[in-house]
């Protein structure tokens, strides 16, 4: 309803973020405080007619959480504490505004003390608490791992989630190696089906949608270097593209009648815009036209390329200078992503991880950004690849790039740059240790010593740690073993390394010991 709209204040005390929440009567400039100095967990949410608004709290960091709800027009509160000792990650109103579908996890408390890694939830459970009844009813009888949302369907008779299995609970294995899938759930007697066990849902599904049938589950997910379109029978778990193809497609809406949707198209050559189609006809068609004097421009020409590397089809993104001549010789920046489990994707960017793209074509180079074994958008078993390898396989897979392009007979050879931030940060270093071919190099937020940085990276607990097995208390040589500082004496690339003095995540540290090292060892060559 457009009367009213939620505000909510925030006040820090102490460690804790605490909040007031009031409602805001936007014709009369009245507010009503509803609740002073609470912990809240979710952004209020509305009821489908309005009339209602729902959050949930905790009255302090120890207590279960409580769901509030106020009738705005009775001016009627109520508050039920759900009697668990656990967190809620997410809740969702019914269709017909009668009950609150929510999740359940409790939160994880590390064996040890890491200043940077934050709490994660356990696997979840879905509850629905029917208002009429006063009552909530648990619906799934096992916790699934990565539990963090659900959709309702149109008549509310079910709910679609993605998740782990709950096999995997007791499994030992980082997460990022356990495919998601997608769950049916019945509201009614809470039966539940996977609706694909093929469907690679690794990136988790984006922008999910029921059809105005209920028949079919429409949602975006990453494939390759794009993002298509895919819809999904209820009943016989069939998959079906709805677009195939290489560009990147999001932020999909669909009209109450399921009749149009709009949603953001674009490619490395064509800037996103807003189009529509009707979802069951479909043919795009174009309605903004933002910026439209990108197009005055000379602007440079993107293209996927896929070549082989040990067995395996590596895809990467190429960008060639505007006026580009197959006959002449250009210089090559090999651009490598974060993550390490990240991608490049198919899209229009000015810049992408700090790097001007737009600049470097103007200045005449070509630039390759390798999906390399280990990047996200290809399945898990691509993922797994680089298990007790990072900087082994990834760094084969952009080199075989790079030779790929030598053959096309367009690159300088001996005018070629390697340059990445985040876990780039860690394979450019590690890159200029195994080879010379580079004359320069530049890498940013990087992590050049696992070991060394672990006191203060929660990304090295998180992730790399995981890609070893083993903490470097535990197995020291390993991580020893695959730190690019500890080979810094083989360098002989004049490298600029860059930090931001403040970053949470790749504390600088790590480029201050990478500058030294490399500093002292390869002195006369910079």
């Amino acid at each position: 309803k457009s009367e009213w709209g939620v505000v909510i204040s925030p006040e820090e005390k102490k460690w804790q973020q605490k909040k007031s929440v009031w409602i805001q009567d936007i014709k009369k400039e009245k507010a009503v405080l509803l609740i002073d100095k609470l912990i809240l967990s979710n952004t209020p949410q509305w009821s489908p007619d309005g009339n209602k608004t729902a959050f949930i709290y905790y009255e302090t960091d120890n207590t279960s959480p409580i769901l509030y709800i106020t009738d705005i027009k009775s001016g009627k509160n109520s508050k039920i504490k759900i009697d668990l000792s656990t967190s809620i990650p997410f809740f969702s109103w019914s269709p017909d505004g009668e009950s609150i579908a929510y999740i359940t996890a409790d939160i994880d408390n590390p064996d040890y003390v890491n200043y940077h890694d934050g709490s994660s939830f356990h696997p979840g459970s879905i509850w629905i608490y029917n208002l009429k009844q006063d009552k909530s009813k648990r619906m799934t009888t096992e916790a699934f791992p990565q539990l963090t949302r659900f959709c309702w369907s149109r008549d509310g008779k079910q709910l679609v989630f993605i998740a782990q299995s709950p096999e995997t609970v007791n499994l030992n294995i980082y997460n990022r190696y356990i495919p998601l899938k997608m769950y049916i759930l019945s509201t009614f007697d809470g039966k539940i089906k996977p609706i694909d066990d093929e469907i690679d849902l690794f990136r988790g599904g984006e922008s999910i949608t029921w059809s105005h049938d209920n028949a079919e589950i429409w949602f975006t997910n990453g494939e390759g270097v794009g993002y298509n379109i895919f819809a999904v029978n209820v009943e016989t778990g069939k998959l079906r593209h709805i677009t195939s193809g290489q560009d990147c497609i999001s932020q999909l809406t669909f009209d109450n009648s399921f009749a149009n949707v709009a949603f953001i198209q674009q490619n490395v050559n064509t800037k996103p815009d807003i189009y529509r189609s009707k979802p069951n006809e479909w043919h795009p068609k174009r309605i903004t036209n933002l910026n439209p004097w990108v197009d005055e421009l000379d602007n440079e020409h993107g293209e996927v390329i896929t070549y082989k590397s040990e067995g395996w089809d590596i895809e990467a993104l190429l960008i060639k200078p505007p006026g580009f001549d197959p006959q002449k010789k250009y210089p090559l920046l090999l651009i490598t992503h974060g993550g390490p489990n990240w991608h490049k994707l198919n899209e229009w960017l000015p810049d992408w991880e700090q790097y001007p793209l737009k600049a470097f074509a103007a200045e005449g180079y070509v630039m390759l950004f390798p999906n390399f074994r280990g990047s996200a958008n290809y399945g898990v078993d691509f993922i797994k690849t680089t298990h007790h390898d990072l900087g082994g396989m990834d760094f084969r897979d952009a080199m075989r790039g790079v030779d790929y392009l030598l053959e096309q007979g367009f690159i300088d050879e001996d005018n070629m740059g390697v340059c990445g931030w985040s876990y780039g940060g860690f394979l450019t270093p590690s890159i200029i240790t195994q080879t010379t071919r580079f004359k320069a190099a530049q890498f940013g937020a990087g992590l050049p010593s696992i070991e060394g940085m672990y006191a203060s990276l929660w990304t090295v607990e998180r992730i790399l740690h995981k890609a070893f097995d083993v903490r470097p208390w535990e197995n020291g040589a390993t991580h020893i073993q695959y730190s690019p500082l500890y080979y810094a004496n083989k360098v002989k690339t004049p490298t600029l390394i860059q930090h931001g003095d403040k970053d949470p995540r790749c504390p600088v540290g790590g480029a201050r010991s990478e500058e030294r090292r490399v500093g002292k060892e390869c002195r006369s060559r910079w």
